[in-house]
């Protein structure tokens, strides 16, 4: 992983990557939390300082937002896609992109309920993983840049957006 410190001399922004073993779902957690930085940095330094301050402003928030939205649900849609490989299952993916990704699941005929319910969770237990490991790491740095509580509040508001909608 690299870093970079910020303003407060507590804070570091922590780009982790990497690959663990094959039904470990920090391989979609880590590595979403990750991608999601690396894209809204990427955007401040190669894009947004090259504009006019409220230009600048404006397309970061339009930015900001897809990256906030599409990561959460590309975190989440993998978790059940590892989820689904655990239990001798498929995850497909038809479409990825917005508004909402268009995925179906060929489970085992003979899937237990258990089994079952570990597929179905595992895109809230992603997004519960993104939650718990930007709030550590507010705890631990006494603050966090604003886009990333953004990320973590919307991984949190996920389960209950989706619970009432589908």
């Amino acid at each position: 992983f690299f870093s970079s410190h910020g303003q407060d001399s507590l804070w570091q922004r922590k780009y982790e990557f990497g690959a663990f073993n094959n039904y470990d779902l920090r391989n979609s957690s880590l590595n979403g939390i990750g991608t999601f930085r690396l894209l809204n940095d990427g955007f401040d330094t190669l894009v947004g300082s090259k504009m006019n301050p409220k230009a600048s402003k404006i397309s970061k928030s339009i930015f900001t937002f897809a990256t906030t939205y599409l990561s959460m649900l590309w975190s989440h849609e993998m978790g059940h896609y590892i989820r689904a490989e655990q239990i001798d299952g498929k995850f497909n993916i038809h479409n990825f992109g917005l508004p909402i990704p268009y995925t179906t699941a060929d489970l085992p005929a003979d899937v237990s309920l258990t089994n079952e319910a570990i597929f179905v969770t595992g895109g809230f237990e992603v997004n519960y993983l993104n939650i718990r490991k930007i709030q550590a790491e507010f705890i631990s740095q006494n603050g966090l840049w604003n886009e990333d509580l953004g990320f973590a509040f919307a991984n949190r508001l996920f389960y209950p957006i989706y619970t009432t909608l589908i």
